[in-house]
């Protein structure tokens, strides 16, 4: 309806961008004093509405090889109210290179669908991502089981082997293994620390090592125990020493040593820098036994000696002890 200007208004909002341009005419029928006429048509360009993405989140990923990013959360913002459209490829992204790193670029190829998409333009979200490194493990070693030698060393067979790298990878082991118990001490299924080897290669910024473990026994040390006595021959009823040496090739044995007269002992006494001393005067006539029992103690094994002791009287005022030591 035209109004006091000679001018008529005309609102719509149905143009779409995806029939842009619009062509648009206006048609006067006309009246009692004035003629019908047509305008010239008009083009009406509408612009596709830019919408944008929220909420999006990449997944942090271990390194597998790939640029491959797992995205979360996507949803459209702008979208016109009673619009028919939705947002699609909104799961998956495309990290700027394989390499382990933090904060790194994700491009998207997000799409627009349903009956209004062309009345719309996608901006595609700036996206950041984390890639992890790959942990290897290596296989191939074991430790063998030692006699106590008074250190950690270990010693290690077999050939090492990575476990876990990605397929074509340049990533090897580097460096030599050596193996450590964990303390130098007897024990079973001990835990061995294997150290020394190293990752290299182009590749090998993408993964870390985890030291392996192994585990082993270390067994006592052999000992060797002398006996001594203080006095040959000794008199019936006089005071007689016997000194208990105890020695290893590992150190100095720690522990006790029980003295023994006929199988009946008589003194137990601790090992001082691998020596304990007992005496007595109590020794039978005739032949006596002597015995030193070393059971062992901590990191050793133990043993014991024997010495014959030969007691014979020689008068009857005065009798002595002879002892010689049986081979």
């Amino acid at each position: 309806i035209l109004n006091g200007s000679g001018q008529a208004v005309w609102t719509t909002t149905t143009l779409s961008a995806s029939g842009s341009p619009h062509s648009l005419t206006a048609v006067y029928s006309g009246d009692s004093s004035f003629a019908a006429s047509t305008s010239v048509a008009l083009s009406q360009v509408v612009n596709p509405k830019a919408l944008t993405v929220t909420g999006a989140t990449v997944a942090s990923k271990v390194y597998d090889g790939t640029t491959a990013a797992t995205i979360s959360g996507a949803a459209l913002n702008g979208v016109v109210s009673g619009d028919a459209v939705a947002l699609g490829n909104a799961a998956s992204g495309t990290f700027a290179n394989k390499h382990v790193g933090v904060g790194k670029a994700v491009s998207t190829a997000m799409t627009l669908s349903g009956a209004d998409a062309g009345n719309y333009t996608l901006a595609q979200p700036a996206l950041t991502g984390t890639i992890t490194a790959r942990a290897l493990t290596v296989t191939g070693l074991a430790a063998q089981n030692k006699v106590y030698d008074g250190t950690t060393t270990a010693t290690l067979t077999g050939t090492p082997g990575l476990v876990g790298a990605v397929s074509g990878d340049g990533v090897a082991l580097a460096g030599t293994a050596t193996g450590t118990f964990a303390n130098a001490d007897v024990g079973t299924a001990k835990t061995v620390t294997i150290s020394g080897l190293s990752l290299a290669g182009a590749d090998a910024g993408n993964y870390t090592l985890t030291p392996p473990t192994a585990t082993a026994d270390i067994t006592g040390a052999a000992t060797t125990t002398t006996l001594i006595s203080s006095v040959n021959p000794v008199g019936v009823g006089s005071n007689v020493t016997f000194t208990a040496t105890v020695v290893s090739g590992a150190g100095t044995p720690a522990g006790t040593v029980v003295f023994l007269a006929g199988g009946v002992p008589f003194h137990t006494n601790t090992l001082a820098g691998g020596v304990a001393a007992a005496s007595t005067d109590a020794l039978s006539p005739g032949t006596n036994t002597i015995r030193a029992e070393y059971a062992g103690g901590g990191n050793y094994l133990g043993n014991n000696i024997n010495y014959s002791d030969l007691l014979s009287i020689k008068t009857v005022a005065k009798r002595i002890v002879d002892y010689e030591r049986d081979e």
